[in-house]
């Protein structure tokens, strides 16, 4: 669990750039539907192209 006051950084795969790894950038909490109900998801930008990234399963 992160402390208070420190920022954890949150990656994913970058599909403009076809890197793994790659920080998001401005990462917000965007669940997304399921069959069995909402399902956790990270939404940002990529940090090096600007492309609109997703992680699934994550929270920030």
């Amino acid at each position: 669990m992160a402390e208070k006051g420190k920022e954890t950084k949150i990656t994913g795969y970058c599909v403009k750039c076809k890197v793994n790894g790659r920080e998001i950038k401005n990462p917000k909490n965007a669940p997304m539907k399921g069959r069995s109900g909402p399902r956790p998801a990270v939404k940002g930008n990529c940090a090096v192209c600007d492309a609109g990234m997703y992680r699934i399963g994550a929270t920030v």
